[in-house]
Parts: structure tokens; C-alpha cells; sequence
């Protein structure tokens, strides 16, 4: 077995996922019409002139992916700007979720339906904006199939769908029982996966006239900790690849004393001489800094744990109508840490940790950098709910298809935080006011000697909730009009009314509702708002005409009716082309939009704090002081800086007046089938994408102040800044409660991508050596260039990090008897890693391929055992400079070689 499995291995390799398929075959029998995603037009055939990726359920068993993120993940169409609860950040503002970018265009430009219909979105906004359903939210155990609509489809279904769609379909008419369990463990002993699921239903269509099933199933991940691997340990980079930085955080505990007269930080003299850093190569201008490494506080994988449900019914009302419901819950918990809060403070001049304090000659250091690891480090408990309640009836009326739904659906989720800190309370910790503790100073040097209760007087445990509703009825009509030369001419219409709505909230006490005087800020740490909710109607109409022989065109046409921004209508067109019965041409053209989420229209004032460098300050004062006079390296960091680093609070707000993004994408392939069982499928695309909603960075908007009235907030100027012509400091750093910054967004961007997909997939019989199936796919970006601010020349993005230029997934399947053993490889090719390790040179993040193999048996009657690995060899994440912990998170797994074992069991 082995020997013919390296065989088939290397022809694996000479050719280039199991997960890959070419155009999408019809599933059942020939006499059955279905529906293929990218058309509401039943069909015969489930050949469509479009472009599908199908993802089988015997895909998903033998992949050994046990998250929808994870199975999507390995299809080559996926790409930068993905995200999941893997990926480090303890800053994410939609914790324990999970999306897929298609082309790399963004979350928010892949439309993701279950069963064709829409799902509600998560209750919080990834990245503030970004309106996303969450893929965590579907049980595994509950889907038959998934198809990837690879092309713009706002004809068909509306909004979002301008990069393709996403259409996870779950299983139907089950009869009997199934239970199913697996477990599975990397090789260092975490990341311990546990599953399970029930299946159990009962009643035939034809003979009693009804069917109901229901499944349960549980989830269970441990956590990989940061310091678990040799390449996380610690986030000190340096010589682990090339240009390796110190990814530390200049805010430690022991900290450091900055401010006053020449503004040079120095570290408590208690701070290890290991952990004495310059301030410079931290990014925080001159002198030196405690050094505080987190490796060992966060993450690589939070733990995680799931439970989900999905019930279905069907009963046959009459030969020719249907009556059908749903109803899927899911309770996803996910655990979050993050290290001890770091943030900046005044320092009372009585303050008795201050240098020199009691004496003659006191310090005249202003400010204190602290981190609070008396606190204990910040946790998150993150659990989200979601339902969706489907009621519908479908049927045929004089040779057309109908069908109408009534759905339901809603995400709830809790976000729980522990150990963080008041700024308010700290500041008068720290200035020695503080209610209970007047006169009393929050100790640093040593904090065993604050008071009793001074600490707990300080801490908050937050609370944010969110919740996402969405309310849909549809109906439509489809089958066929008239005979044309190459066939019947097919049409569908159907109409669409919508109810969405959204609620983010944060915690009362910090909410920005609440009255100023009670109101308290969570220290170092953002927070978001967002009430709003808007109603859609739409309407469309399909048609599919074969023109003749060989010839086949699809036009379609959808309007939608918003009640906040208006109305929108999207064209869609394609053609394909059979000039022999195994070759098929195809093309298409299609417009799309996304309508402005609810939190990019309804955003209230939520914060954040991002880093920048005030280079307009620094450039003022070297142009009005003397060279080599020492204000100007205080202003600027240093000698030859370019302006002070820092983060600064910066707070955004909604803007009504947003308009939908638009694009334009074209298509053209061709499938070759040049004999039995084997066939080759090239796809080429481009995408437009205008008018995208983008905030500007806070750094543009501080160089360029001018076009932003307002937007930019300093202190006055002083002395030193009248002298120098320059604009005073920037509020908001170092414990400022006022905002430095303020954003919004606007209709001022455009991205552009366009590349090729390549498929293969050969079936060969071997006799009574049974059968070997061969697929490979590839895909190649050619250029995906994105406008990052207003009025900025597009900047080329692939082959940077996070956007590898090409992946490929290739595999292998050998079935014989009742064996099968499946190997397959998942390539991410090599791409430049942004930071600059020599004038002019950057570093690029290695090529990785890691192998999958999984061996399944079915000798036992109504039982199939499986056994298998991924990233079988073990290979480890190349280096980055750009991830704190020396690679790429969101295109790199942590987890190393993971081995598990699986059985199922029919009754």
C-alpha cells in the first residue's frame, strides 16, 4: 500500500487538495433539477457556465479539517484578509469568530448563505467596520456540501456577493442514526481536539410522506500558548531570520520614568540588566526602556469550545407541494488573553518612587510607563449564541418551480473581560487622590506596598455585548419559457424584504452615553458603539437562454431598495460556448455592491490607538531651530528621527451619508475534457472595486491635516514650540483622555486584482488494485493593488505579507476494497515580509508546503474507521518580522504536525 501510495504522490507533485473539484457536477440522478449556486434557474444538469469549487462531505472527512475555516482555508481561491480565532491579536474587536476573504478583497466581499439564504452577521464588526458572518457559528457534522461561487453574483443575491459566495448546504432527508466522535492531538501534547455528533432521523418522502432529522454536535479545542513553540518562546526576533527585530513591549514592569526636561526615558532601578532596551528600537525615541517580554501571557490558540444543533422537516403536502422548516442553534465559547494592561500616567511631584524623591534635588521626570502585572493578565470570555429559523413551501404549478420562506435568524454574544485597569482611577492612584486613599501613592518600584484594596479600587472587569437580527421573506418562481435552437429557454423572478438590525454596546460604565461625570476609560484598550438597523426590498429576474446548439447565455438583473442609502440595480451577463463535446468556453461580466454596514453608517464614538509619528512637528522644528540644537531630537526622537512614536487615542464615528461600494468583475475560462475521466479547467478574472468605504489612517490624517478640519487635536503651544514655528504635542499619549485624533469614513478608495485559476483532476482505474483519483489547483494573482488613503496612487499588495502571490492544494486518493487512503499538500508561496532590514531590501517570508494524510476503513458493516495526520512532517511557520511572534498568523498555522482518529457508526 505504501509503495503505491508514493507513486501516486509523485505524480501528485509532477502535476503541481483534495478539496479541489472542476465546474460542479449535478447531485443526483439526471431526472432531478437542482439548483447550483450562481443561479436560481433549476436545472438537469448541474454543469453552469460559471465557475464552482465543490466541497463534498467525503472532501471534509478525509481533509481532517474539523472547522468550516479550516476546510475553506485549504482552497486556493482564498486568500489575505482572512481571519480567525487562530489569529494573534488581542486587540480584535470580534473575538472568537472566524471569515474568509475570497481574491483577498476582504471579509466583507464574500457573500456566505446557508442553504442559498442569507445568515445573520456577527454581532461586532471586525476591524470596527467590517459586517461578516461568523463561519464558527455552522456545525461541521451538519453540512453535505460547499460550493464557491469564484465570480460577482449582486445580480443574483445583492449585496456583498462582489468577490463571489460562499453557499454552505446542509444535509437532508436523513433516515436511521449516525453517531460520530474523533480525537485528536498535536504532537507536543496541546491543541487537543475533541468532536462528537448524534444523528438520528426518521420518515421517507415517497412512503409516509415526511422526513425529520435532527443533529447535535459538540466541539472541544485546548489552547497552544505562546511560549509552547521554539519560534513564539519569546518575542525577541532577533536572529531568528533575516532583519529580526525586538517585537517587546517598551512598557514593562519594572517600567520607566520619561518626560520633563529633555525627555529621555530611564528605566526603574530595579529593571533586570537583560531587559534594558533602547527606547529607539522599541519605537519609542531616545533613551532606554524596561523591556517586557509577553510571549508567555498570550495565545497562539485560544481554547475553544462549541455546541450546535440543526433540525429539519419536510412534508409532503400533495405530489407537487412541499412544506419544509429549519432550525439551527450554535453556542460558541472562546477564551482570550492578553498581557497585563500597559499604560502611561502622570507622576505627582511627591510621588516617593519618583528619582530623588525627598531629597534636595528631586527628578523632574513628568510622566511614568507602567504595566499592571499585580492585576493578573486581561481575560476574555467571549460567548456567542446563534439561532436561524427557517419556515417555507415549495412546489410546481403548471411545469414551474416555486418556492417562499419566512426566516429568522439572530447572534447574541457576551464578551466578558477580567483584570483591566480605570484610567481615571489609576491617574489619581498616581497623582495620590483617589477616593478611599487620599495622600496615598500607587507604588511601581515595589507594589507589595500599596495599600490593601488601592488595586481592586483601580480594576474593571468590562462587559460588551452584541447582538445582530435579521428578519427575511422571499419568494420566487422559476422553470421554463419557450424552445430556442439550442434548448428551452429557462427564467426565474422572485423578490426579496429584508429587516436588519444591530446593536453593539459596551460596558455602561464606559459607554460614551453615559453622563461624563460617571463615566470611566478602560485603560490601553479600545472600545466600540453601534445602534442601527435599515429595511431592504428587492427584486430579480433571471434568464437562461441556449441560443443554439452548443450556445448558452445568462442574464440577470436585481434591484434593491434600501431605506438608508436608496436604491441600486446590478446587471449580470454570461456566455458559454461548446464547440465540441469536450471543450467548454465561458465568460462573464457582472456588476456588484456592498451596501454600507450598519456600523460604518451608525457608528458611535468608539475608541482606539493606533500608532503614530508626529512627522509634521518634527519637520517644524527642524526647519525653524538651529542644527544639532537638542529640542529638535526631543520633537523628533532623536538626532535624526523623524518625530516622536507614539500611540495615540484616537476615536471614530458613523457617517450617514455613506454610499454603496461598487465593482465590475470579468471572467473567462475553458474545461478541456480530452478523454474519459480527466479534465483540465482554467479560469482567468478581474475585479474593479470602487468606491470603497475607508477610514484614513491616523498617521495620514496627521500629515495632512489640512484636509481634515478638526481632525487632528494638540495641546498649546509651547515655549519651544513658538520658537520653532511648530504646531504644539498631539493630545491623547501618555494617559491623555482626550482624543488626538478623530476619524470617519468615506467613499475615497478603489482596489483592482485580477489572476488565473488552474484545475486538474484525473480518475484512473487500476483493476483489481482498485481506483486512484489525481486533482491539483492552483491559484495565481496576477496584481491586487489597493488605495490605502484618499487621493494615493494604488499600491501593489500581492506578493506582501498576508497576500502570497500563489497556493496551490494537490492530492492523491487510493480506494481499494474497503480502503481508502488520501494524501494530500497545501503550498503558500513565498512573499515579500514589509520590513525593511537594508536600504532598499526586503525580507521575504519562505515558501511552505505541508502534507495531509488520512487512511479510512469500511470492513465492519455500518462503521468506518479513520486514522490520519496534517502537516504530517511537522513543518514549522517560516519567519516574519511583521507577527510579534516571528511569523505570519493569519496565513500560517502555529500548530505543527496534529494526528487524530475517527469513527462512525450508522444504526
Amino acid at each position: 500500500m505504501f509503495r503505491l501510495t508514493a507513486v501516486g504522490a509523485a505524480a501528485l507533485l509532477a502535476l503541481g487538495g483534495t478539496l479541489v473539484a472542476p465546474p460542479a457536477q449535478a447531485q443526483g440522478a439526471n431526472d432531478q433539477r437542482i439548483e447550483i449556486t450562481g443561479s436560481k434557474i433549476r436545472r438537469v444538469s448541474g454543469e453552469t457556465l460559471q465557475p464552482v469549487i465543490t466541497i463534498t462531505r467525503e472532501d471534509i472527512e478525509r481533509s481532517g479539517k474539523t472547522t468550516v475555516t479550516e476546510i475553506l482555508a485549504s482552497t486556493p481561491v482564498i486568500s489575505g484578509g482572512s481571519f480567525a480565532e487562530t489569529t494573534l491579536g488581542g486587540n480584535s474587536f470580534a473575538p472568537g469568530t472566524a471569515s474568509v476573504s475570497l481574491r483577498g478583497l476582504g471579509v466583507n466581499t464574500t457573500l456566505v448563505l446557508l442553504n442559498g439564504r442569507r445568515v445573520a452577521n456577527y454581532g461586532f464588526a471586525q476591524n470596527i467596520n467590517e459586517s461578516f458572518v461568523d463561519l464558527n457559528s455552522i456545525p461541521v457534522s451538519a453540512i453535505q456540501r460547499i460550493e464557491i461561487l469564484k465570480d460577482g453574483a449582486s445580480a443574483i443575491y445583492g449585496s456583498d456577493a462582489i468577490a463571489g459566495v460562499i453557499n454552505v448546504i446542509l444535509r437532508k432527508d436523513f433516515k436511521g442514526g449516525e453517531f460520530a466522535t474523533s480525537f485528536g492531538s498535536s504532537i507536543r501534547n496541546d491543541a487537543q481536539e475533541i468532536r462528537a455528533s448524534l444523528t438520528l432521523g426518521a420518515g421517507d418522502l415517497g412512503t409516509n410522506r415526511f422526513n425529520a432529522f435532527g443533529i447535535i454536535d459538540y466541539y472541544q479545542r485546548n489552547e497552544i500558548g505562546g511560549e509552547s513553540r521554539d519560534f513564539s518562546r519569546n518575542v525577541d526576533n532577533r536572529g531568528q531570520g533575516p532583519g529580526g527585530l525586538d517585537q517587546r513591549s517598551p512598557t514593562g514592569n519594572p517600567g520607566y520614568f520619561f518626560g520633563g526636561t529633555g525627555n529621555v526615558p530611564t528605566p526603574f532601578s530595579n529593571c533586570p540588566a537583560s531587559q534594558v532596551v533602547s527606547g529607539a528600537s522599541l519605537g519609542v525615541g531616545s533613551g532606554n526602556v524596561c523591556a517586557y517580554d509577553f510571549a508567555g501571557a498570550n495565545k497562539l490558540v485560544p481554547p475553544s469550545q462549541r455546541v450546535g444543533f440543526l433540525g429539519a422537516a419536510t412534508f409532503n403536502l400533495s405530489p407537487a407541494a412541499q412544506l419544509f422548516g429549519e432550525f439551527m442553534f450554535n453556542r460558541n465559547e472562546t477564551d482570550r488573553f492578553a498581557a497585563a494592561t500597559p499604560a502611561a500616567f502622570g507622576l505627582a511631584t511627591a510621588h516617593p518612587d519618583r528619582p530623588g524623591a525627598g531629597t534636595a534635588t528631586p527628578s523632574t521626570f513628568t510622566s511614568v510607563a507602567y504595566r499592571f502585572l499585580e492585576a493578573g493578565d486581561r481575560l476574555n470570555d467571549t460567548s456567542t449564541e446563534s439561532m436561524r429559523t427557517l419556515l417555507g413551501i415549495r412546489g410546481n404549478v403548471g411545469g414551474f418551480d416555486y418556492e417562499a420562506g419566512a426566516l429568522l435568524a439572530k447572534s447574541e454574544t457576551v464578551d466578558q473581560g477580567r483584570n483591566y485597569i480605570i484610567q481615571e482611577r489609576a491617574t489619581e492612584a498616581f497623582a495620590g487622590t483617589l477616593a478611599g486613599f487620599a495622600g496615598q501613592f500607587y507604588r511601581v518600584i515595589n507594589p507589595s506596598l500599596n495599600p490593601a484594596g488601592m488595586l481592586d479600587a483601580i480594576k474593571i472587569d468590562p462587559r460588551r455585548t452584541g447582538e445582530s437580527e435579521l428578519k427575511q421573506f422571499d419568494a420566487r418562481v422559476s422553470g421554463e419559457l419557450f424552445s430556442l435552437p439550442g434548448g428551452m429557454a429557462g427564467i426565474a423572478v422572485g423578490v426579496e424584504h429584508r429587516e436588519e438590525s444591530v446593536k453593539d454596546l459596551a460596558d455602561p460604565r464606559v459607554a460614551l452615553t453615559t453622563p461624563a461625570a460617571t463615566r470611566v476609560t478602560v485603560a490601553g484598550s479600545g472600545g466600540t458603539s453601534v445602534v442601527g438597523d435599515r429595511t431592504l426590498t428587492s427584486g430579480f429576474l433571471e434568464l437562461s437562454l441556449p441560443l443554439m446548439k452548443g450556445v448558452e447565455t445568462q442574464l440577470a438583473v436585481r434591484t434593491d431598495d434600501y431605506s438608508d442609502f436608496g436604491r441600486t440595480t446590478n446587471p449580470k451577463f454570461g456566455v458559454s460556448l461548446r464547440p465540441a463535446r469536450n471543450v467548454l468556453i465561458r465568460a462573464g461580466y457582472a456588476e456588484g455592491f456592498r451596501a454600507p454596514s450598519l456600523a460604518e453608517l451608525n457608528l458611535g464614538e468608539s475608541t482606539s490607538f493606533p500608532q503614530v509619528t508626529d512627522t509634521a512637528r518634527c519637520t517644524a522644528y527642524r526647519a525653524g531651530l538651529p542644527a544639532g540644537d537638542a529640542r529638535i531630537a526631543a520633537a523628533c526622537g532623536s538626532a535624526t528621527g523623524t518625530g516622536v512614536n507614539a500611540q495615540v487615542r484616537s476615536i471614530f464615528l458613523g457617517n450617514k451619508d455613506l454610499n454603496p461600494e461598487t465593482s465590475k468583475s470579468w471572467s473567462l475560462g475553458l474545461v478541456l475534457e480530452p478523454f474519459t475521466d480527466f479534465s483540465v479547467a482554467i479560469d482567468a478574472y478581474l475585479i474593479e472595486h470602487e468606491n470603497r468605504i475607508l477610514a484614513p489612517t491616523a498617521t495620514f490624517i496627521l500629515n495632512n491635516a489640512a484636509l481634515f478640519p478638526g481632525a487632528v487635536v494638540r495641546n498649546p503651544q509651547s515655549a519651544d514650540d513658538i520658537a520653532a514655528n511648530a504646531p504644539g504635542t498631539l493630545r491623547g499619549v501618555s494617559g491623555d483622555l482626550t482624543a488626538g485624533i478623530v476619524r470617519t469614513f468615506f467613499n475615497a478608495s478603489k482596489q483592482e486584482t485580477s489572476g488565473v485559476d488552474l484545475e486538474f483532476r484525473y480518475r484512473l482505474g487500476l483493476g483489481a488494485a482498485g481506483r486512484l483519483d489525481l486533482n491539483t489547483a492552483w491559484t495565481y494573482i496576477g496584481k491586487l493593488k489597493r488605495q490605502i488613503n484618499p487621493g494615493q496612487a494604488l499600491v501593489e499588495i500581492a506578493d506582501t505579507y498576508q497576500y502570497p502571490r500563489w497556493r496551490n492544494t494537490s492530492g492523491v486518493t487510493w480506494a481499494v476494497g474497503p480502503f481508502t487512503t488520501a494524501l494530500s499538500s497545501n503550498t503558500i508561496g513565498s512573499y515579500e515580509d514589509l520590513r525593511v532590514v537594508s536600504p532598499g531590501v526586503l525580507p521575504r517570508v519562505k515558501k511552505m508546503t505541508t502534507f495531509d494524510l488520512n487512511v479510512s476503513y469500511t470492513g465492519f458493516k455500518n462503521v468506518t474507521l479513520s486514522l490520519g495526520g496534517n502537516n504530517i512532517f511537522d513543518k514549522q511557520p517560516p519567519f516574519s518580522n511583521e507577527g510579534w511572534y516571528g511569523y505570519d498568523s493569519s496565513t500560517h498555522n502555529p500548530r505543527g504536525a496534529f494526528w487524530y482518529g475517527r469513527a462512525r457508526l450508522r444504526f
